[in-house]
Protein backbone atom coordinates (compact mmCIF):
# COMPACT_ATOMS: atom_id res chain seq x y z
CA UNK A 1 0.00 0.00 0.00
CA UNK A 2 1.34 3.09 -0.86
CA UNK A 3 2.28 6.08 2.16
CA UNK A 4 -0.43 8.53 0.39
CA UNK A 5 -3.37 5.78 0.59
CA UNK A 6 -2.16 4.33 3.83
CA UNK A 7 -2.05 8.36 5.20
CA UNK A 8 -5.78 8.59 3.41
CA UNK A 9 -6.92 5.51 5.49
CA UNK A 10 -5.62 6.86 8.67
CA UNK A 11 -7.52 9.94 8.24
CA UNK A 12 -10.48 8.89 7.39
CA UNK A 13 -10.27 6.34 10.33
CA UNK A 14 -9.75 9.22 12.17
CA UNK A 15 -12.36 11.48 10.97
CA UNK A 16 -14.66 8.24 11.43
CA UNK A 17 -16.45 9.63 15.07
CA UNK A 18 -17.28 12.91 13.22
CA UNK A 19 -18.47 11.82 10.04
CA UNK A 20 -20.48 8.72 11.98
CA UNK A 21 -22.31 11.95 14.10
CA UNK A 22 -22.45 14.28 11.29
CA UNK A 23 -24.59 11.78 9.06
CA UNK A 24 -26.77 10.76 12.05
CA UNK A 25 -27.14 14.34 13.90
CA UNK A 26 -26.96 16.92 10.46
CA UNK A 27 -27.42 14.92 7.28
CA UNK A 28 -30.11 12.39 8.33
CA UNK A 29 -32.23 15.14 9.57
CA UNK A 30 -31.83 17.42 6.45
CA UNK A 31 -33.04 14.34 4.23
CA UNK A 32 -35.92 13.64 6.49
CA UNK A 33 -36.71 17.36 6.53
CA UNK A 34 -37.05 17.51 3.07
CA UNK A 35 -39.27 14.81 2.82
CA UNK A 36 -41.34 15.54 4.93
CA UNK A 37 -41.52 19.24 3.38
CA UNK A 38 -43.76 17.24 0.38
CA UNK A 39 -46.46 15.94 2.78
CA UNK A 40 -49.04 17.99 4.25
CA UNK A 41 -49.19 16.26 8.31
CA UNK A 42 -52.23 16.46 10.85
CA UNK A 43 -53.05 13.94 14.03
CA UNK A 44 -54.71 12.27 10.94
CA UNK A 45 -51.85 11.55 9.21
CA UNK A 46 -50.17 12.55 6.00
CA UNK A 47 -50.96 13.50 2.75
CA UNK A 48 -48.75 14.17 -0.59
CA UNK A 49 -49.02 17.31 -1.71
CA UNK A 50 -45.61 17.73 -3.42
CA UNK A 51 -44.68 21.56 -3.61
CA UNK A 52 -47.96 23.09 -2.36
CA UNK A 53 -46.19 23.73 1.01
CA UNK A 54 -43.10 25.61 -0.96
CA UNK A 55 -45.70 27.05 -3.24
CA UNK A 56 -47.69 28.73 0.16
CA UNK A 57 -44.60 30.11 1.44
CA UNK A 58 -43.19 31.51 -1.95
CA UNK A 59 -46.16 33.14 -3.19
CA UNK A 60 -46.85 35.07 0.20
CA UNK A 61 -50.43 33.66 1.28
CA UNK A 62 -48.91 32.50 4.66
CA UNK A 63 -48.81 36.34 6.05
CA UNK A 64 -47.09 35.03 9.35
CA UNK A 65 -43.77 33.89 7.70
CA UNK A 66 -43.30 36.65 6.01
CA UNK A 67 -43.97 39.06 9.66
CA UNK A 68 -41.20 36.07 10.93
CA UNK A 69 -39.21 37.02 8.22
CA UNK A 70 -39.05 40.66 8.72
CA UNK A 71 -38.15 40.11 12.23
CA UNK A 72 -35.55 38.02 10.92
CA UNK A 73 -34.16 40.68 9.12
CA UNK A 74 -34.20 43.09 12.03
CA UNK A 75 -32.10 40.54 14.05
CA UNK A 76 -29.90 40.31 11.06
CA UNK A 77 -29.53 44.30 10.90
CA UNK A 78 -28.94 44.59 14.56
CA UNK A 79 -26.63 41.52 14.41
CA UNK A 80 -24.21 43.16 11.71
CA UNK A 81 -24.36 46.91 13.87
CA UNK A 82 -23.02 44.51 17.25
CA UNK A 83 -20.05 43.71 15.14
CA UNK A 84 -19.72 47.04 14.01
CA UNK A 85 -19.90 48.05 18.05
CA UNK A 86 -17.66 45.29 18.73
CA UNK A 87 -15.06 46.55 16.47
CA UNK A 88 -15.16 49.77 18.45
CA UNK A 89 -15.12 48.61 21.69
CA UNK A 90 -12.49 46.60 21.21
CA UNK A 91 -10.48 49.13 19.27
CA UNK A 92 -10.83 51.31 22.30
CA UNK A 93 -9.51 48.25 24.72
CA UNK A 94 -6.76 47.89 22.43
CA UNK A 95 -5.28 50.95 22.54
CA UNK A 96 -4.76 50.94 26.31
CA UNK A 97 -6.16 54.63 26.61
CA UNK A 98 -7.69 53.97 30.12
CA UNK A 99 -6.44 52.84 33.68
CA UNK A 100 -5.86 49.07 33.61
CA UNK A 101 -8.06 48.26 36.67
CA UNK A 102 -10.76 49.70 34.63
CA UNK A 103 -9.98 47.89 31.85
CA UNK A 104 -10.39 44.33 33.53
CA UNK A 105 -14.23 45.94 35.19
CA UNK A 106 -14.90 46.76 31.62
CA UNK A 107 -14.04 43.20 30.36
CA UNK A 108 -15.93 41.62 33.13
CA UNK A 109 -19.30 44.03 32.72
CA UNK A 110 -19.38 42.98 29.08
CA UNK A 111 -18.74 39.68 29.03
CA UNK A 112 -21.25 38.99 31.78
CA UNK A 113 -23.64 38.04 29.54
CA UNK A 114 -21.39 34.89 27.85
CA UNK A 115 -21.68 33.21 30.76
CA UNK A 116 -25.53 33.53 31.33
CA UNK A 117 -28.14 31.82 30.39
CA UNK A 118 -31.10 33.20 28.17
CA UNK A 119 -33.80 31.69 30.63
CA UNK A 120 -32.01 33.93 33.44
CA UNK A 121 -31.28 36.80 30.98
CA UNK A 122 -35.14 36.66 29.61
CA UNK A 123 -36.06 37.00 32.99
CA UNK A 124 -33.82 39.32 34.39
CA UNK A 125 -34.45 42.08 31.48
CA UNK A 126 -38.84 41.61 31.46
CA UNK A 127 -38.27 42.65 35.66
CA UNK A 128 -35.96 45.54 35.06
CA UNK A 129 -38.00 47.08 32.24
CA UNK A 130 -41.23 46.17 33.96
CA UNK A 131 -39.86 47.66 37.40
CA UNK A 132 -38.38 50.91 35.69
CA UNK A 133 -41.84 51.24 33.96
CA UNK A 134 -43.36 51.19 37.29
CA UNK A 135 -40.70 53.30 38.53
CA UNK A 136 -40.83 56.10 36.17
CA UNK A 137 -44.97 55.63 36.64
CA UNK A 138 -44.87 56.50 40.03
CA UNK A 139 -42.19 59.34 40.09
CA UNK A 140 -43.45 61.26 37.49
CA UNK A 141 -46.99 60.13 36.55
CA UNK A 142 -46.22 59.20 33.43
CA UNK A 143 -47.64 55.67 31.93
CA UNK A 144 -44.91 54.52 29.82
CA UNK A 145 -45.71 51.52 27.84
CA UNK A 146 -43.26 47.66 27.77
CA UNK A 147 -41.72 48.30 24.04
CA UNK A 148 -41.78 44.12 24.55
CA UNK A 149 -45.67 44.38 24.60
CA UNK A 150 -45.88 46.64 21.64
CA UNK A 151 -46.69 45.46 18.28
CA UNK A 152 -44.88 47.50 16.59
CA UNK A 153 -41.73 47.70 18.94
CA UNK A 154 -41.24 44.48 20.73
CA UNK A 155 -39.09 43.15 17.36
CA UNK A 156 -36.82 46.54 17.41
CA UNK A 157 -36.71 45.97 21.50
CA UNK A 158 -35.78 42.62 21.35
CA UNK A 159 -32.87 42.94 18.72
CA UNK A 160 -31.72 45.81 21.21
CA UNK A 161 -31.32 42.68 23.65
CA UNK A 162 -29.47 40.00 21.33
CA UNK A 163 -27.58 42.73 20.64
CA UNK A 164 -26.02 43.58 23.94
CA UNK A 165 -26.25 39.84 24.68
CA UNK A 166 -23.87 38.85 21.52
CA UNK A 167 -21.39 42.22 22.20
CA UNK A 168 -19.35 40.19 24.75
CA UNK A 169 -18.65 37.87 22.33
CA UNK A 170 -18.03 39.60 18.98
CA UNK A 171 -15.64 42.32 21.55
CA UNK A 172 -13.33 39.24 22.79
CA UNK A 173 -12.94 37.29 19.29
CA UNK A 174 -12.20 41.50 17.54
CA UNK A 175 -10.03 41.86 20.11
CA UNK A 176 -7.91 38.60 20.04
CA UNK A 177 -7.81 39.66 16.36
CA UNK A 178 -6.62 43.34 17.12
CA UNK A 179 -3.81 41.70 19.35
CA UNK A 180 -2.94 39.63 16.78
CA UNK A 181 -1.74 42.46 14.26
CA UNK A 182 1.78 42.11 13.47
CA UNK A 183 3.33 45.08 15.10
CA UNK A 184 5.51 45.48 11.97
CA UNK A 185 2.92 46.06 9.89
CA UNK A 186 1.86 48.92 12.03
CA UNK A 187 5.40 50.42 12.32
CA UNK A 188 5.77 50.11 8.86
CA UNK A 189 2.67 52.29 8.43
CA UNK A 190 3.86 54.97 10.68
CA UNK A 191 7.31 55.15 8.92
CA UNK A 192 5.55 55.44 5.53
CA UNK A 193 3.02 58.60 7.48
CA UNK A 194 0.12 56.79 7.86
CA UNK A 195 -1.83 58.15 10.91
CA UNK A 196 -5.15 58.02 12.46
CA UNK A 197 -7.96 57.02 10.49
CA UNK A 198 -5.14 56.05 7.53
CA UNK A 199 -3.77 53.55 9.63
CA UNK A 200 -7.18 51.85 10.50
CA UNK A 201 -8.26 51.75 7.36
CA UNK A 202 -5.25 50.71 5.26
CA UNK A 203 -3.08 48.42 7.93
CA UNK A 204 -5.26 47.00 10.34
CA UNK A 205 -8.81 46.43 8.73
CA UNK A 206 -7.27 44.38 5.83
CA UNK A 207 -5.44 42.18 8.58
CA UNK A 208 -9.26 41.84 9.80
CA UNK A 209 -11.18 40.42 7.10
CA UNK A 210 -10.78 36.62 8.32
CA UNK A 211 -13.13 37.60 11.67
CA UNK A 212 -15.46 39.89 9.89
CA UNK A 213 -15.97 37.52 7.42
CA UNK A 214 -16.49 34.72 10.72
CA UNK A 215 -18.63 36.96 12.24
CA UNK A 216 -20.93 38.22 9.07
CA UNK A 217 -21.51 34.84 8.31
CA UNK A 218 -21.92 33.81 11.58
CA UNK A 219 -24.78 37.06 11.77
CA UNK A 220 -26.73 35.72 9.17
CA UNK A 221 -26.64 32.20 10.34
CA UNK A 222 -27.24 33.39 13.79
CA UNK A 223 -30.67 35.35 12.81
CA UNK A 224 -32.32 32.87 11.62
CA UNK A 225 -31.39 30.21 14.20
CA UNK A 226 -33.19 33.04 16.84
CA UNK A 227 -34.99 30.51 19.33
CA UNK A 228 -34.21 31.15 23.08
CA UNK A 229 -34.40 34.99 22.87
CA UNK A 230 -37.88 35.14 21.92
CA UNK A 231 -38.36 31.82 24.32
CA UNK A 232 -37.37 33.47 27.09
CA UNK A 233 -37.97 37.21 26.58
CA UNK A 234 -41.59 37.67 24.39
CA UNK A 235 -42.92 34.07 23.99
CA UNK A 236 -43.11 35.25 20.15
CA UNK A 237 -45.44 38.09 21.24
CA UNK A 238 -47.59 39.84 21.01
CA UNK A 239 -49.61 37.89 18.55
CA UNK A 240 -46.36 36.56 16.50
CA UNK A 241 -45.05 40.17 16.44
CA UNK A 242 -41.36 38.95 17.53
CA UNK A 243 -41.37 35.56 15.94
CA UNK A 244 -38.63 34.50 14.34
CA UNK A 245 -38.25 32.07 11.23
CA UNK A 246 -37.40 29.44 13.63
CA UNK A 247 -39.64 30.09 16.80
CA UNK A 248 -42.39 29.60 14.17
CA UNK A 249 -41.43 26.30 12.30
CA UNK A 250 -41.70 25.03 16.30
CA UNK A 251 -45.28 26.32 16.88
CA UNK A 252 -46.26 24.71 13.93
CA UNK A 253 -44.24 21.30 14.66
CA UNK A 254 -44.88 21.02 18.39
CA UNK A 255 -48.84 22.98 19.05
CA UNK A 256 -50.41 22.36 15.37
CA UNK A 257 -48.60 19.06 14.69
CA UNK A 258 -47.82 20.39 10.98
CA UNK A 259 -44.24 18.67 10.83
CA UNK A 260 -44.36 18.70 6.91
CA UNK A 261 -45.14 22.20 7.28
CA UNK A 262 -42.42 22.87 9.72
CA UNK A 263 -40.21 20.52 7.58
CA UNK A 264 -40.64 23.21 5.22
CA UNK A 265 -39.94 26.44 6.66
CA UNK A 266 -36.76 24.68 8.12
CA UNK A 267 -35.74 23.96 4.33
CA UNK A 268 -36.79 27.42 3.29
CA UNK A 269 -34.44 28.88 6.45
CA UNK A 270 -31.72 26.23 5.24
CA UNK A 271 -31.43 27.51 1.50
CA UNK A 272 -31.51 31.58 2.56
CA UNK A 273 -28.97 30.71 5.00
CA UNK A 274 -26.62 29.19 2.60
CA UNK A 275 -27.39 31.46 -0.32
CA UNK A 276 -26.36 34.14 2.05
CA UNK A 277 -23.29 32.58 3.05
CA UNK A 278 -22.25 32.01 -0.32
CA UNK A 279 -22.97 35.51 -1.64
CA UNK A 280 -20.63 36.46 1.81
CA UNK A 281 -17.96 34.61 1.04
CA UNK A 282 -17.94 35.61 -2.57
CA UNK A 283 -18.14 39.44 -1.45
CA UNK A 284 -15.55 39.12 0.84
CA UNK A 285 -13.20 37.59 -1.67
CA UNK A 286 -13.75 39.45 -5.10
CA UNK A 287 -12.64 42.88 -3.34
CA UNK A 288 -9.27 41.18 -2.55
CA UNK A 289 -6.93 44.26 -2.97
CA UNK A 290 -2.66 44.43 -2.47
CA UNK A 291 -2.60 46.42 0.58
Amino acid sequence: MRKSHRDALVALLMLSPFLVLYIIFVIYPAIQAIYWSLYETSIFGEVFVGFRNYERLLTGKDSIFLMTLRNTGIYAMYNVIGILLALFVAYLINLQIVNRKFTNLFHLVILMPMVVSWVTLGLAWNYAIICNINLIKYLQGVTIDNPLADYILAPWALGAIILWAGLGYNTLLMLSALRGVPRVYIEAGLIDGATGFALFRYITLPLLKPILMFLTVGAAIGAFNIFDPVATVTFGGPGWASSSVTWYASRQLLYALKYGYASTLCVIAIIVVLTLSVVQFRIFYSTERVY
